[in-house]
């Protein structure tokens, strides 16, 4: 799915529109957007699993993927930070630990949206010091385990 902009380029819809225009409605209130740098190859791994566990395990209830556009239609990624595809790449590497090692390859990435459900409290409504510390380890475990 992609947010796509009105005639002027600026101002986005607030309807999620899927890549062939079809209208999936409004953008549900207490909506949020996550954006990474997704790799070419594994751009398809975290909006598959966000799908997938939508609303499992005490998981938000996620809404949609998307791949960012610029408002021109051409995707964000980061070819603008990175040497050009005919370049000697020798000439942007700094073998700084092997000498003579090979350059590797540019990483090319897509810009990534993610919009999810709003989920969860500010850890400034913590009743205690207790609960404070308790609500850090829980989210301490989620991203560990």
């Amino acid at each position: 799915m992609i947010p796509r902009h009105n005639d002027d380029g600026i101002q986005p819809t607030t309807h999620i529109l899927q890549e062939d225009g079809k209208d999936l409605g409004p953008i549900p209130a207490g909506t949020v957007v996550k954006f990474s740098w997704a790799s070419l190859t594994t751009r398809s791994v975290e909006p598959d699993l966000l799908h997938d566990c939508s609303g499992l395990f005490g998981t938000l209830k996620h809404y949609y993927s998307f791949l960012v556009y610029h408002g021109d239609d051409s995707p964000a990624t980061n070819h603008l930070f990175l040497p050009a595809p005919d370049s000697d790449l020798q000439s942007f590497h700094w073998p700084l630990f092997v000498h003579n090692s090979t350059p590797p390859e540019p990483d090319r990435r897509t810009l990534m949206g993610y919009a999810s459900a709003y989920g969860g409290h500010s850890l400034m409504t913590a009743s205690s010091s207790k609960d404070l510390i308790l609500a850090i380890f829980h989210a301490s475990l989620g991203m560990w385990f």
